[in-house]
């Protein structure tokens, strides 16, 4: 196995880990930095205005685009549509998103998420298709620029992840990921959200980095777990809720009971004041981890108080 954050941009990769992993961030994010070698605009199709998806159509070669689709809803019947040309024959035309992917000099990702989770055998035909040939119907085939890449979990993570066909699976490069460590999680969540996060949770994961992610105790649950999806939708809550106690049943009903708990009462820990702290550094000899480790942290998010001495 590899770190997630280890791998590298190729055609036909499928990466299969547990869920919350960071799976879609890594590969959106090295197709990021792909975009920027290449010197071109990089744009997430899937948010992308109308307007910016014809200026795309009109000049293919400058942009990069990513486009994430999620395997189990998107079905043969919605790739081509017929329109009536005569009484003789019809011509079969793409969806406009679909289009922009098959432009010469077009490049950029199809990100196939969730493939694990197909209900109907047509689907992974389709998607076999797409993978194996490049060709998702009548006359319609992916650019030569855009990399396929797949990502599904396990199915002993996962009541509805299925076991895909050896000829799919002979057609990708197979590729078993694992969580990020700690501090690349950190160094995400700085990218991506500056000071708007709880830095708590940073600080907790240091002490205790086996809590990042823990394997769900059975595929099918009502009781959440630790991973660092969770990790990073609880750091942006804890930001927003103001009630105590709904505080903590956010923080259990994001990562668990069992981690939640310990989570709760690392917080509930009352460090000493920033200023007595910087006066006498010695008292932090007397206080416990956890309590320090909120020192510490309180301190690093006092620059102005550093500057002072």
């Amino acid at each position: 196995m590899v770190r997630v954050t280890e791998i590298e941009l190729m055609d036909r990769l499928f990466l299969i880990g547990a869920p919350g992993i960071g799976k879609t961030e890594v590969i959106k994010q090295k197709a990021l930095e792909e975009a920027k070698s290449l010197g071109r605009e990089f744009v997430d199709l899937r948010r992308a205005s109308d307007e910016l998806k014809h200026r795309i159509l009109e000049e293919p070669s400058r942009y990069y685009i990513f486009y994430r689709v999620i395997a189990p809803h998107i079905f043969p019947e919605d790739i081509n549509f017929p329109l009536r040309n005569s009484g003789e024959f019809v011509k079969f035309v793409p969806p406009l998103d679909i289009k922009i992917l098959t432009l010469e000099g077009i490049r950029g990702v199809l990100f196939i998420d969730e493939i694990t989770n197909l209900g109907r055998k047509d689907q992974e035909s389709m998607y076999l298709s797409i993978i194996n040939e490049h060709e998702l119907g009548w006359n319609l085939r992916l650019s030569d620029g855009i990399k396929v890449v797949l990502a599904g979990n396990p199915p002993e993570v996962s009541s509805i992840a299925n076991l895909l066909s050896a000829p799919t699976i002979s057609r990708t490069t197979v590729v078993e990921v694992d969580p990020p460590t700690v501090d690349e999680w950190g160094s995400y969540m700085e990218r991506a959200y500056g000071d708007d996060w709880e830095k708590l949770t940073y600080a907790y994961l240091k002490v205790f980095p086996t809590d990042l992610f823990k394997t769900p105790p059975s595929p099918e649950t009502l009781e959440n777990f630790p991973c660092p999806r969770n990790w990073t939708r609880l750091a942006l809550r804890l930001k927003e809720v103001r009630s105590k106690s709904f505080a903590e049943a956010v923080i259990i009903g994001t990562v668990g009971r069992e981690v939640g708990s310990k989570f709760i009462t690392f917080m509930n820990k009352t460090p000493p004041p920033v200023e007595e702290v910087l006066e006498r550094p010695m008292i932090l000899q007397n206080l416990d981890v956890g309590t320090k480790v909120i020192a510490l942290n309180a301190v690093a998010c006092r620059p102005e108080a550093l500057m002072k001495r």
